[in-house]
């Protein structure tokens, strides 16, 4: 209670509240239409109760989220806030608020915000600052600047878990270019530094090392001869992993000029580039297009989270709609490699198809199958790789799904099939029963809907069976399904019950429950309130295949939607 307590004397709590109660002497006047106030906030808390395996969310868990927005004579002021009692458990909380108001094209940022300029710069990292984005004519123009990580202290005692000790990172990033939405070339420059003195000093043998990093990225696009579009995302990066490591002798740095006057080069220094390109046709309903991707071993943009370096990918992909759109086709072929600098010992090649095909026959009937098959193989660069070892399988996957839709006076009917078969095979020999699987799945389902009186009924089969270097499991079970909106009384509830009955090598391995109940009163056009109940239960005689437990959750939120105008009940 007193972290809820703590909670609710936050100044950023009632900074939100006191913008939103009018006190911030702005005139929220529903006739005067140059200031506006709308949006919603939600009030959500959790109850949670499992037993038999380890807790997967705290007991009880509560947050607050927002997104007002405040419109002053035609610049839009979006704030958007979230806080949770998972923020206060940690160091790095997840309490965070931000607004980006607009006027015509331009879009100022304040607070935590992300911007997606380019995949390989900055490219979707949140970080707390300030910054601008927009066109001016044909120019298109940003700039940001803040701090990208915050500093966690070393946990010397070890009782703090699941966030790594971290230096606070500043940085910031422009871009300039030419263009519009669909023809445009931007150059970014993205640059982010640690602060080395933001917590206590570490010994210089902890894994913990202060970084430094500059990416200058180009992303591009541009339609010619009609029916063509091209595209680039492009970035060289330079990195110094540890500030701290001994200089490197400028003259016998296999580094750029230009990367030696925005980096401090050391032995930890170095300089990888990435990107990708795509070049398409479209003519009405055929389509196709060719992709190039290329990432160096360790490339990293610290305004971006993730890159899965060292691969190099080719693609083709092609569309194909007939019959006035009744048959469409599409279909993927595709190489994936690593080891692009030939330095490892091995290479691992991928072999990539994907196919969709959807069919309609008639407003009645339509079929949906996808198919896919991805090859991994393994062949040694500079050693011999042993057989007991080798990477050598394929993985395929086949789904149908028919659908069949039909009305009988003010009922209305659907039935829904849905087959999945998926094969992970396993070519060496060594290894095979411990990694192949096989898992063939089957669901039929079937909707009634009862028209204006707001019920609808489903009812379906389900069987899934797989084989495992466990051995054999199946599962076969039922769903049943009511729901029921009374409109007048602005009323919904909704109830699930699954029942599955399991086995292990064709003997009798208990069973799983799941009961699930919801619903959502309206009582005002502004207010709503919404009740979620959930109970699972697994029995299992097999604690190799699955352990018993139960699990249940409680979830009670209430919604305000806000405008100027006053909320009237319905």
């Amino acid at each position: 209670m007193s972290s809820i307590f703590t909670s609710l004397l936050d100044y950023r709590i009632w900074a939100i509240f006191y913008l939103l109660s009018g006190t911030c002497n702005i005139d929220l006047n529903a006739q005067n239409k140059n200031v506006q106030l709308k949006g919603s906030i939600t009030l959500t808390s959790d109850l949670n109760s499992i037993r038999g395996i380890n807790a997967r969310r705290p007991p009880f868990g509560y947050s607050i989220a927002g997104n007002p927005v405040l419109s002053l004579y035609g610049i839009d002021l979006p704030f958007s806030f979230i806080l949770s009692n998972y923020g206060r458990t940690f160091r790095q909380p997840f309490n965070q608020f931000g607004v980006s108001p607009r006027y015509k094209t331009i879009q100022f940022h304040l607070g935590y915000r992300s911007m997606n300029w380019s995949k390989y710069s900055l490219g979707g990292h949140r970080f707390l600052g300030a910054g601008v984005d927009g066109r001016l004519g044909i120019f298109r123009l940003g700039f940001v600047k803040g701090r990208f990580l915050k500093s966690i202290p070393v946990d010397t005692s070890k009782k703090i878990l699941g966030f790594n000790p971290a230096f606070s990172r500043n940085g910031w990033a422009a871009k300039i270019g030419i263009g519009n939405a669909k023809t445009y070339l931007d150059l970014i420059y993205f640059k982010a530094k640690d602060d080395l003195h933001s917590i206590p000093t570490t010994p210089r043998e902890t894994y913990l090392k202060p970084s430094e990093n500059a990416v200058l990225g180009l992303k591009a696009r541009v339609g010619f001869i009609k029916y063509f579009s091209a595209q680039i995302d492009l970035g060289i990066s330079g990195l110094t992993r540890d500030l701290r490591a001994n200089a490197l002798p400028i003259d016998s740095a296999n580094i750029p000029t230009f990367v030696q006057s925005i980096l401090t080069p050391n032995i930890s220094t170095q300089v990888n580039l990435a990107g990708e390109g795509k070049i398409a046709l479209n003519i009405r309903s055929f389509g196709v297009d060719v992709n190039y991707k290329h990432i160096e071993p360790g490339y990293v943009s610290q305004g971006s989270y993730y890159f899965r370096s060292d691969v190099e990918q080719k693609s083709l992909g092609m569309s194909l709609g007939i019959w006035k759109g009744q048959l469409n086709l599409s279909g993927r072929f595709g190489l994936e490699n690593n080891n692009i600098n030939l330095t490892k010992t091995s290479t691992t090649q991928r072999k990539i198809f994907s196919s969709n095909l959807n069919l309609r026959f008639n407003r009645h009937i339509n079929v949906n199958a996808q198919y896919a098959n991805y090859g991994l193989t393994q062949v040694g660069t500079k050693i011999k790789i042993s057989d007991t070892i080798r990477l050598n399988n394929i993985t395929k996957s086949l789904v149908i799904n028919p659908n069949l839709l039909f009305r009988t006076g003010v009922f209305n009917h659907s039935i829904s099939v849905v087959y999945s078969d998926q094969t992970l095979d396993d070519k060496n020999k060594y290894t095979v029963k411990y990694t192949s699987i096989k898992s063939k799945t089957i669901n039929l389902n079937y909707n009634l809907n009862l028209g204006p009186n707001g019920l609808s009924v489903v009812a379906g089969l389900n069987r899934t069976q797989s084989e495992l270097s466990l051995g054999k499991t199946l599962s076969n079970g039922v769903l049943l399904g009511l729901t029921k909106n009374y409109k007048s009384k602005h009323l919904f509830f909704n109830a699930n019950l699954n029942y599955n009955i399991n086995s292990f090598e064709e003997t009798s391995n208990g069973s799983t429950k799941r009961i699930s109940f919801q619903t959502q009163w309206s009582p005002y056009s502004s207010h709503s309130f919404r009740l979620l109940v959930y109970h699972m239960i697994n029995l299992s005689k097999n604690d190799q295949v699955s352990r018993s437990f139960s699990e249940s959750n409680l979830r009670l939120s209430y919604t305000y939607n806000f405008t100027t105008n006053k909320h009237k009940k319905r």
